[in-house]
C-alpha cells in the first residue's frame, strides 16, 4: 500500500526539516516541480548583449491593461501575483464596504507582459552591495506611482532607473518555491501619478529646446525663451521646468531628472533593446490577460437559473446560500451575510498561517467562499492555483503563438566566489533559474556535508549539466548511492537505474528514482503499478 500511503499524504502542510533521509513529500513537491517545464523563464539574447527576458504579471482593472505605461509600478512572477490576489485583495471580513461594486481596486484580471531588462552596470557590480537575484536591483515599493522607501529613491538618484526584485516569503500564504516581486522605475518616481508634471518626453523635449540658453547673451534674447531659460546674475541659464522630481545625484555623474528606466519607444514594442544605460532599462511587449471571474469559477455559478455574469452580478444575485456567509472579526464566527462572499478567511488565520488559533481549526472551518480560493494555509494547494493560472494564460495565448522564454544553459555565476559558486564537495550554493527566470540558490540533498541553510529549495536535478556547473566546480559528495537519499540523483551515479516503471524497486529509492524524472505520467503508472502489487484494484478512470 506504499504509493496511497503517498497519495494520502499529499493534502498535509509542507515543513522544512533537516531530517537524515529527506521525506518523500518534499521531494515530490519539490523535485517533480523541479524537473518539469518551467512557466515564465528567462533568456539572456543570443548576440550576448547581456538582456534578460521575463514574464511579469499584474493583478488590475482590465480596463487598465495597455492604458497606461508600465512604470513606477509594481509586477510580479505568477505565484507572486497568485499571492497578492488571495492575501491583499479578496478576504471578505478584512476589506471595507460591503457594498462595494467591485474586488479591491476594481481588480478584475491578471495581465501577462513579456519585459526586456538590462540593468545598469552600477547596480549589478558586485561592489555596489545593490545586485539582487544576480541580475536586479533592490525592490522599490511603489504607491501610486511613488517611490515610498527613501533609500531606494536614493539608489535612484545614484544609478538611473533600474528594475527591481525581491524575493517573497509570506505565512498567509505557504508555497514551497521561490515567487518574486519586480519593480519598475519611470520618470519622476517620487511623485503621485497623477501628480506629475508632465511626461518623460515632454521633459526631454524641453531639455533639448533649452540647450539654445548658454547662447543668449542679453536678458531680452533669455526672456524670449523664457519656458526654458531665465536670466539671473547676468546669466542665461536652462530653467529647473520639473523642479518638483527626482534629480541625479552628483555621484551619478550625470545631470537633470532621473528619467527611469523605460527605453523610449519600448511600450509594447520587444524589437527595442534596452542598453542598461541611463533611461533605458527595460521595455516590453503587448499583455495578454485571464479574467478573474472565468479563473475562479464565479461564471460557473447560478444567480437564479442564468450563469452569473462577473463578480457584482454573483455578490447580489447568487443562489448558493452556502456563499452568503463570512466571518465576523470580532466574535471570530461565521456569521450571516447578505451578500455572496467570493472568498474569506478566519481571523485566527488572517495574518498567519501557523498561529497556534489558526493551527487548531479544523481545515474546513479555515474559509469560506468560492473552492478555488480554498486552501491558503496550504502549499499545496496554493501550488495548484498558480499552476491553473499558467494554463489559463497557455490557452489564452495558443493561438497567437506564444513562446515562453527559455532560460536555459544562462549563466547566474558573476563572480567566484560569489553567491552562485557552491563550496568545494559542499550541497550548495548553486543557482537555478527555475522560478521565474530569476537566478535563485538551492542546494542538493542528501551529502555527506549537511547543508544547513534548509530554507532554499532543491536544485532541479540537472543542476549540474548547466553550463555554470558542468565542468568548472568539484561534484558534491553524496552520502549515499541510494536514491532515497536524493544526492546520487544529480551527480548520476545511484545504485538504481531503469529504463522503465516496472523495473524499478517498489519502495523509497524506486519512488524518488522516478520522481527525479519529473513525469506525472510515469509517477501515475509507478504508484498504479505497487497499488496492483499490494493486492488493490486500480481504475484507470
Amino acid at each position: 500500500s506504499m504509493g496511497f500511503g503517498y497519495l494520502r499524504r499529499l493534502g498535509t502542510p509542507v515543513t522544512r526539516m533537516v531530517p537524515r533521509r529527506p521525506p518523500l513529500l518534499p521531494l515530490l513537491l519539490h523535485m517533480m516541480a523541479a524537473a518539469g517545464p518551467l512557466p515564465a523563464t528567462s533568456a539572456m539574447a543570443a548576440d550576448g548583449s547581456g538582456v534578460l527576458e521575463f514574464d511579469f504579471f499584474r493583478a488590475m482593472p482590465q480596463t487598465g491593461i495597455g492604458k497606461w505605461p508600465m512604470r513606477n509600478f509594481n509586477l510580479a512572477s505568477v505565484a507572486g501575483v497568485v499571492k497578492y490576489v488571495h492575501t491583499e485583495v479578496i478576504a471578505e471580513h478584512a476589506i471595507s464596504g460591503p457594498d462595494r461594486h467591485s474586488r479591491k481596486y476594481g481588480i478584475d484580471a491578471i495581465a501577462r507582459m513579456r519585459f526586456r531588462v538590462k540593468n545598469p552596470d552600477s547596480i549589478l557590480d558586485t561592489a555596489s552591495h545593490l545586485s539582487t537575484q544576480v541580475d536586479f536591483g533592490p525592490f522599490a515599493t511603489f504607491d501610486s506611482g511613488v517611490a515610498t522607501n527613501p533609500h531606494t529613491q536614493r539608489y535612484m538618484q545614484d544609478h538611473g532607473g533600474y528594475v527591481g526584485v525581491q524575493l517573497q516569503k509570506d505565512r498567509r500564504w505557504p508555497y514551497s518555491a521561490p515567487y518574486f516581486w519586480f519593480s519598475v522605475t519611470g520618470f519622476c518616481p517620487n511623485i503621485r501619478y497623477d501628480e506629475v508634471p508632465m511626461t518623460r518626453e515632454q521633459y526631454e523635449e524641453a531639455t533639448r529646446k533649452s540647450l539654445i540658453c548658454r547662447t543668449l547673451g542679453s536678458e531680452r534674447d533669455c526672456k524670449q525663451h523664457g519656458e526654458v531659460c531665465e536670466f539671473a546674475s547676468g546669466v542665461c541659464a536652462a530653467k529647473d521646468i520639473a523642479p518638483e522630481c527626482l534629480s541625479y545625484s552628483p555621484e551619478s555623474g550625470l545631470s537633470g531628472k532621473v528619467l527611469g528606466g523605460l527605453c523610449p519607444g519600448g511600450i509594447e514594442d520587444l524589437t527595442v533593446s534596452p542598453t542598461g544605460e541611463p533611461g533605458c532599462t527595460y521595455s516590453y511587449g503587448k499583455a495578454d490577460k485571464v479574467l478573474l471571474d472565468t479563473l475562479v469559477g464565479i461564471t460557473n455559478e447560478d444567480c437564479g437559473g442564468r450563469p452569473c455574469e462577473n463578480w457584482l452580478d454573483f455578490r447580489r444575485n447568487c443562489t448558493d446560500v452556502q456563499y452568503r456567509r463570512k466571518f465576523d472579526p470580532l466574535s471570530k464566527r461565521v456569521v450571516p451575510f447578505k451578500y455572496c462572499v467570493e472568498y474569506d478567511i478566519h481571523p485566527f488565520c488572517e495574518a498567519d498561517c501557523f498561529a497556534p488559533g489558526c493551527m487548531a481549526l479544523p481545515v474546513g472551518d479555515k474559509e469560506l467562499g468560492l473552492p478555488y480560493w480554498r486552501g491558503q494555509c496550504d502549499a499545496r494547494a496554493n501550488e495548484l492555483r498558480t499552476q491553473q493560472v499558467e494554463a489559463a494564460f497557455q490557452a489564452a495565448s495558443a493561438s497567437r503563438g506564444f513562446v515562453r522564454p527559455d532560460s536555459r544553459g544562462e549563466s547566474c555565476v558573476r563572480d567566484s566566489p560569489g553567491i552562485c559558486t557552491p563550496a568545494r564537495g559542499a550541497a550548495g550554493n548553486y543557482c537555478t533559474r527555475h522560478w521565474a527566470g530569476v537566478c535563485s540558490n538551492c542546494y542538493i540533498p542528501g551529502t555527506v556535508e549537511i547543508w544547513r541553510a534548509t530554507t532554499m529549495p532543491y536544485c532541479p536535478f540537472d543542476i549540474l549539466q548547466a553550463n555554470d556547473y558542468s565542468f568548472s566546480y568539484a561534484r558534491p559528495e553524496c552520502r549515499s548511492r541510494r536514491p532515497a537519499d536524493l544526492c546520487c540523483l544529480y551527480t548520476g551515479d545511484c545504485d538504481v537505474r531503469a529504463s522503465s516503471v516496472k523495473d524499478l524497486p517498489l519502495d523509497e529509492d524506486g519512488f524518488s528514482a522516478v520522481a527525479s524524472w519529473g513525469n506525472s505520467s510515469a509517477m501515475a503508472e509507478f504508484l498504479a503499478h505497487a497499488a496492483s502489487v499490494a493486492g488493490f484494484w486500480v481504475s484507470s478512470g
